[in-house]
C-alpha cells in the first residue's frame, strides 16, 4: 500500500512499470491488474480525504491532533492537509498527525500565529514546509504585511479585533472607530490648532509647559463674552463643585474680577478667612477721629494711634469736664469715704493737735537718726539694724551684707538669773552648729546648764538684773574667706575685758541668733554695724 506521494508513483507513465501493486510491467498476469486497481483506488481516496477537510481534529488550544483512518508513511514537504479544527488558538499551536510528531503551525510567512487565527469549527488547510506546517487559509483575524490596498473595501465598520503595531500603514481614517486605544506614538506631536467641541475628561495629572514656559487659557473663543470658571470637587463623581474660581468682567489685561466661591481660605494649613467671620473691608479713605480728651487719628492708609490727653489737676473746685485734649473730674467726699480712706474717723482740730505735735517730734528724731546713719555710711560703716528682745527667750537679726568684712555688735544683756546668753552665727543654709573655737567660760559664773556646749556657740554671762555691755567684733580677711575671728569686749563692772575666738562658716555670714541656756528672760537691745 502506497500513497500518491510515495516515490514509486511517477509522473511519467512509462516509469510506473514496477511489480504490482506498485506498477504494471509488460507481460504481467491478469491477476496483477486487480492489485494495481485496488491500491490506486485506496491511494486516491486517502488523497481526497486529506485535502478536503474530511477529518476533525482533537486536542487543546495549543496542540491539535489529527487522526486519519490510514496513517501517512511520514510528513512530505509540500503536502497539503485539510481538516476541521476542534480548537481556537490562543497563541502558538502545533499539529500531530497520527503520532508522526507534533509540528508547529505558522503563518504563511513563517511568523508565529496570532491569537484567534484558527477558530474552532472552521475548515483549516495547512502545507508542510519540511519542518513545520504553514497556515494556508485564515478563519478570521488575518495578519498582513507589506502594502495593503483597501480600495475595494465597502464596509464602514470593523466588528472584530484589529491587532498589530500598524507600522506599515501610512494613513487611516479613524472616524468609524467607536472603541479602542490609540498608542501615544500614533498621536500627533502637537495639538496646535485642535479644538474640543464637547466636554473632555483627563483622569491623570495634566502637565502644561514647554522650554519657553507654559500657560492655560480658560474662556470662550467663539466671539461671545461670558464668565470663565474652574471647578474643584472632592466627591467620588463630578456631580457638583466644592470650590469654584469664577472670572467675570469683559475687560482685557487684568481688568476683570476673580470670585472665589468657597466656605474658607487657608494658606499652608492656616485659615486666612471663612465666610462666617469675614468682615466687610474698610476703604483707606475711612477716618479714625479722636474725640474730646483724645489726640491722634487719621485715615486707614496707615497705622494710627489714639492717645489720652493729659488730665487736669483735681481740686475741691474741679468739675467733670472734657476739652479737646484734656479732662477733669469732680471731687465729692462724704464721711464714709474719709473713714475708709484714712482707716479712722476724723477728729476735731483740738483733739488732733497733740497728735500732730507728736508726729513732728518723731519725724525730727527720725531725721537725726538718718543723719547719724549717713555719717556712719560715709565712713564705710553701714548700720544694719536693731533688735529688741522685749523679754523673749530668743531672737534673731538678719540682713548682714554677704560682702561684709567686719561686723560689730553693741548690746546690753541682763537675765533674771546668773545664766548664759548664747550667740550663734548663721548662713543661708541655716545656723552653724560646729566649728566654733575659743573658750568663753570667763564670762560665766557658776556652772553651765542646758543642752548647749561652748564648742558650738559663743556665750556671754548674765548677772541677774545687772546690765552688762558687750562689744563683739567679727572680722574676716577677704570676702572669699569665711573664717571669722571674733573679739569680745565686756564691761563686767571692773573695767573692759576682751577675749578671742573664731568659727569657719560653710557659707556667707547672713544672720545672728541670740538665745538663753534656760527659760530666762532677755532684755535690752542689739545694734549691728557692717563694713
Amino acid at each position: 500500500m502506497a500513497d500518491i506521494s510515495a516515490s514509486n508513483w511517477n509522473e511519467q507513465d512509462v516509469l510506473n512499470n514496477s511489480a504490482a501493486p506498485n506498477g504494471l510491467p509488460k507481460g504481467a498476469q491478469p491477476s496483477a491488474v486487480q492489485l494495481v486497481t485496488t491500491d490506486t483506488r485506496g491511494a486516491v481516496k486517502r488523497f481526497w480525504n486529506r485535502i478536503n477537510s474530511f477529518y476533525t481534529t482533537t486536542g487543546t488550544t495549543s496542540a491539535l491532533i489529527l487522526t486519519m483512518q490510514v496513517a501517512p508513511a511520514g510528513y512530505v514537504k509540500g503536502e497539503r492537509l485539510a481538516f476541521f479544527s476542534s480548537q481556537s488558538n490562543t497563541g502558538a499551536m502545533t499539529l500531530n498527525v497520527n503520532g508522526l510528531g507534533a509540528k508547529s503551525i505558522l503563518q504563511q510567512d513563517g511568523a508565529a500565529l496570532a491569537p484567534g487565527q484558527i477558530v474552532a469549527g472552521s475548515a483549516t488547510t495547512v502545507i508542510y514546509d519540511g519542518a513545520a506546517f504553514r497556515l494556508e487559509n485564515y478563519a478570521s483575524n488575518p495578519k498582513f504585511s507589506g502594502t495593503v490596498s483597501a480600495d475595494a473595501v465597502s464596509a464602514t465598520t470593523i466588528t472584530g479585533t484589529l491587532s498589530g503595531n500598524g507600522a506599515g500603514i501610512t494613513a487611516i481614517n479613524a472616524s468609524n472607530i467607536a472603541t479602542g486605544t490609540i498608542a501615544d506614538t500614533r498621536l500627533p506631536a502637537t495639538m496646535s490648532g485642535k479644538s474640543f467641541t464637547t466636554d473632555v475628561s483627563i483622569n491623570q495629572t495634566l502637565s502644561v509647559g514647554t522650554t519657553n514656559g507654559g500657560g492655560i487659557e480658560v474662556g470662550r473663543t467663539n466671539g461671545t463674552a461670558s464668565p470663565a470658571f474652574i471647578d474643584f470637587h472632592t466627591s467620588a463623581t463630578a456631580v457638583d463643585y466644592n470650590v469654584r474660581l469664577n472670572a467675570t468682567g469683559d475687560t482685557a489685561n487684568a481688568g476683570g474680577t476673580l470670585d472665589i466661591l468657597s466656605a474658607s481660605l487657608k494658606h499652608n494649613g492656616a485659615e486666612v478667612w471663612d465666610t462666617a467671620s469675614l468682615p466687610t473691608p474698610a476703604v483707606q479713605a475711612t477716618q479714625v477721629i479722636a474725640g474730646n480728651g483724645l489726640t491722634g487719628g487719621g485715615t486707614l492708609a496707615a497705622s494710627r494711634t489714639i492717645m489720652l490727653g493729659t488730665p487736669g489737676t483735681i481740686t475741691n473746685a474741679t468739675t467733670n469736664a472734657v476739652s479737646t485734649t484734656s479732662h477733669t473730674h469732680a471731687l465729692t467726699l462724704v464721711a464714709g469715704d474719709i473713714t475708709g480712706a484714712l482707716g479712722y474717723a476724723p477728729v476735731d482740730t483740738l483733739a488732733f493737735t497733740p497728735l500732730v505735735t507728736r508726729t513732728t517730734s518723731l519725724e525730727t528724731r527720725a531725721t537725726n537718726l538718718e543723719g547719724r546713719a549717713t555719717a556712719l555710711e560715709s565712713g564705710g560703716i553701714k548700720y544694719v539694724g536693731r533688735a529688741s528682745p522685749g523679754g523673749s527667750t530668743n531672737f534673731s537679726l538678719g540682713g548682714i551684707p554677704i560682702d561684709a568684712k567686719r561686723v560689730t555688735l553693741v548690746f546690753y544683756v541682763s537675765t533674771a538669773a546668773a545664766t548664759a546668753v548664747w550667740l550663734r552665727l548663721g548662713r543661708a543654709a541655716g545656723w552653724q552648729e560646729s566649728g566654733y573655737e575659743g573658750s568663753w567660760s570667763q564670762h560665766v559664773s557658776g556652772s553651765i546648764s542646758g543642752g548647749a556646749t561652748a564648742a558650738d556657740r559663743f556665750q556671754f554671762a548674765g548677772r541677774g538684773s545687772t546690765l552688762h555691755r558687750y562689744v563683739v567684733t567679727m572680722l574676716r580677711n577677704s570676702p572669699s574667706e569665711n573664717t571669722w575671728f571674733v573679739r569680745s569686749e565686756a564691761d563686767r563692772g571692773s573695767g573692759f575685758q576682751w577675749f578671742n575666738g573664731s568659727v569657719a562658716l560653710t557659707g556667707n555670714l547672713t544672720s545672728l541668733l541670740f538665745s538663753n541656756d534656760s527659760n530666762s528672760v532677755m532684755n535690752g537691745q542689739v545694734d549691728v554695724y557692717a563694713e
